[in-house]
Parts: structure tokens; C-alpha cells; sequence
């Protein structure tokens, strides 16, 4: 699902974990939601791409993160759709990177919380998620250190 560049307001809704719990892609930067992080958004188990940038989102980042099951395995689980030839972009390091279903799409596995108001430290149980390829907290109001579990990983 990706929402990108509109001008949505409002928080981020519940639902969209609840009601969308096979969802793999959620985009949804550069709008204008607020709020924090729903609860309900962790349990997206199949989640390979999650990118909230660029939003007013705040408060802190769930310790539930780490329950995205996907997110914690280095084993792809991706389900191919019949007919799905879309590409999806994924900004790393300033560049748009494009990918499609078909060639490269199932590799990707990333979260974007950057240029949002999130404060606190960054939850420890975030360096589980020992499948991403890619984690951008930049511009936000962290603090603390870095978990050293990151290390680890």
C-alpha cells in the first residue's frame, strides 16, 4: 500500500493493522499524519517494507517493532502475485531506489521512521530484526545510545 507525497492529515490508523494484517509494503512519507505509532501496526507479520518519513509522527517507537515476524528472519517470505509487474521505491541514503515484484523486490527489507518527531532512546528489541537491509531514524529528537545488540545482529 503506499499513500506517499499526498497530503494526508490525522493519525495513523489503527485499522491498518487489523484489517490488513497480510500487508507487505505500507508507504506513507511525505504527508502530513501525526500522532504516534499504533500498537496494532506490529502486527503486520508479513511487513517488508515500512516507511513512515517525512511525516509529524512522535512520542517513541513501539518496542513492538520487533514483532514484524518477517523483519526477524533473513529467510524472504514475499507471496508472488499473479499479474503484479508495479515497481515500488524505496529511498536509502537520499537516492530513490526502484524495485519490481519480479527481479528484486523480495530482498528488500526496510523501515524509514526518518524526519518525523520521535523521541527516547531506540528500543533494544529493534536489533532482532536481524532481516533488515536497511533502518533510517535520522532527523528525529533520539536520544540515549545505540543498542549494542545492534552489533550483534
Amino acid at each position: 500500500m503506499d499513500f506517499s507525497g499526498n497530503q494526508l492529515t490525522g493519525i495513523l490508523p489503527k485499522w491498518i493493522g487489523s484489517e490488513l494484517s497480510k500487508l507487505e509494503v505500507l508507504q506513507l512519507r511525505f504527508n502530513f499524519l501525526s500522532g504516534n505509532i499504533p500498537q496494532q501496526l506490529c502486527d503486520l507479520q508479513f511487513l517488508h517494507i515500512l516507511d513512515l518519513s517525512h511525516n509529524n509522527i512522535s512520542e517513541t517507537i513501539p518496542t513492538c517493532m520487533s514483532n514484524t515476524t518477517t523483519l526477524r528472519s533473513n529467510v524472504s517470505s514475499w507471496r508472488f502475485y499473479v499479474g503484479y509487474d508495479e515497481l515500488t521505491t524505496v529511498i536509502m541514503k537520499g537516492r530513490e531506489l526502484d524495485y519490481s515484484i519480479q527481479h528484486t523486490l523480495h530482498m528488500v527489507m526496510s523501515i524509514d521512521f526518518s524526519s518525523n518527531n520521535f523521541e527516547g532512546e531506540i528500543p533494544e528489541d529493534m536489533s532482532s530484526l536481524v532481516g533488515l537491509g536497511s533502518l533510517n531514524l535520522s532527523m528525529n529528537q533520539l536520544s540515549g545510545k545505540i543498542p549494542r545488540k545492534f552489533g550483534n545482529s
